[in-house]
């Protein structure tokens, strides 16, 4: 038996976790579901890969979850009139603009705040 740590998982480094207040080691997926009156189905996930530096620089979390949303959309022809998102999501503009240009509508969350 090998002990293992959990260091050699792909794209898994520290990332700050708003529940916990600190950072903590692990992945960050983005992923879709599509739910009805029964049951929710797991579509599709992609994995965030922070960079390291500005050279190198990945897609945002924004950028994944609109090629999921147009991969949903124009390949795999998803059911779905709405998209829900949590609260992080929502406030980024192209994102809600990308869901209503397939002609869908959106749920989310806003902060007390905005």
């Amino acid at each position: 038996m090998f002990q293992r740590t959990g260091k050699e998982l792909p794209g898994a480094r520290k990332f700050y976790d708003h529940t916990e207040g600190e950072p903590v080691w692990g992945q960050i997926l983005v992923y879709a579901f599509y739910t009805d009156d029964k049951t929710s189905y797991p579509l599709t996930f992609l994995q965030y890969e922070k960079a390291d530096n500005d050279q190198n620089k990945n897609e945002t979390k924004y950028e994944l979850t609109q090629e999921m949303i147009s991969e949903l959309e124009e390949t795999v022809d998803v059911l779905a009139d709405t998209y829900f998102f949590d609260l992080w999501f929502v406030h980024d503009p192209s994102l809600i603009k990308h869901v209503i240009s397939y002609g869908k509508d959106w749920v989310g969350s806003v902060r007390s705040n905005w």
